[in-house]
């Protein structure tokens, strides 16, 4: 079974193997504070920079999921309040974190179906932090790089917080336009859940530092940002990390090519978004709909997952509100285009 959900993402035979070399080895029977495992971590951080151009001023921290990451960036960088563009479940549950938090947030709201509007929006004058979901996999909208400067340009003074979830990996990033960036592995890493990478500017790094203290949501002991830093500058975690997922990402971006997984992505986004008359595209402007988790809506919703699960295709269901009526494909560096070409026939039934 290929499965083009929207994740967890499809495990090639080379990250299995992987992970049983990994498994037999001895190393996740090591403690986390010895040389061995510090080794391991110091390869997945420099692989990291390395491959993705990552600035040596920003530092790089590892959570155990994209959502204790939401939680890290409110915790240690809020001080008055968030604004939050909503126009999705996951962007949605970015603003919900603040709330359950009893931070004072905002939310910017938009039509799941619709380019951001932002420049619209009158962000609240106190407000220090704003967040971004720069996939919503809900709907499959992604912010043009050039929108997302944009909003950098216009609040340089904000700390700019973005959830690349379900793109970092498929595309590329320019870490200069935002100081805090997450993301989970089981997406376009091509990995089990379990583990969550964060990237940070030196100003957001200042801003931890000097976040006034004794607000309801402060930060606490293996949560804060100068103590996680601190730590790895070792290459060790304040808390015993997922082992198993930090080795595993360390072997993957050793045989990691950048470039050419985001011409792939390119490549197969366009092969996905060509037009078919058994769905359409359910955003609206094709500069915001996302290169790594496309959504269509169709009235043949169950009909095509139907004849794609009988080909050996597992496709995503619509999220939410759009279940009945959607469909979402995955477009995740572990699928090739020849798995795109042949499930796009079966769905036109030339096959």
């Amino acid at each position: 079974m290929i499965t083009f959900a929207p994740g967890p993402s499809q495990i090639t035979n080379t990250t299995m193997d992987a992970i049983a070399e990994i498994a037999v080895s001895g190393f996740l029977s090591c403690s986390h504070r010895s040389q061995r495992f510090k080794d391991v971590c110091q390869q997945a951080i420099e692989g990291l920079r390395s491959v993705f151009g990552i600035p040596d001023e920003y530092a790089v921290v590892f959570q155990p999921s994209a959502t204790a990451a939401m939680e890290l960036v409110l915790r240690n960088c809020v001080s008055t309040r968030s604004s939050h563009f909503v126009h999705g479940a996951f962007s949605k549950r970015f603003f919900e974190t603040a709330c359950e938090m009893r931070i004072r947030a905002q939310a910017l709201e938009s039509r799941a179906v619709e380019a951001v509007p932002w420049r619209d929006f009158i962000i609240a004058n106190d407000a220090d932090t704003i967040c971004v979901t720069h996939n919503e996999t809900s709907t499959g909208l992604m912010w043009p790089s050039h929108e997302l400067a944009e909003l950098r340009k216009k609040f340089s003074q904000q700390i700019l917080a973005v959830d690349i979830t379900s793109s970092w990996g498929g595309v590329a990033c320019d870490w200069r336009m935002a100081d805090f960036w997450f993301a989970s592995v089981q997406k376009c890493f091509g990995m089990p859940a379990g583990l969550a990478i964060v990237v940070l500017s030196p100003k957001a790094l200042s801003v931890a530092a000097s976040t006034q203290r004794g607000v309801p949501w402060n930060p606490v002991g293996w949560q804060n940002l100068t103590q996680l830093v601190d730590q790895m500058t070792k290459f060790q975690t304040p808390e015993t990390p997922n082992m198993l997922a930090i080795a595993l990402l360390a072997r993957i971006l050793s045989t990691w090519d950048a470039e050419k997984v985001c011409k792939n992505t390119s490549d197969k986004g366009q092969l996905i978004y060509r037009p078919q008359s058994f769905w359409q595209p359910f955003i609206e402007d094709t500069d915001w709909r996302s290169k790594t988790v496309a959504h269509f809506h169709t009235d043949q919703a169950e009909k095509l997952k139907s004849r794609a699960l009988q080909a050996g295709y597992q496709l995503g269901n619509g999220y939410g509100p759009y279940k009945s009526n959607g469909i979402r494909v995955a477009n995740f560096p572990a699928l090739d285009i020849d798995d795109v070409a042949s499930l796009l026939r079966v769905l036109a039934g030339r096959t």
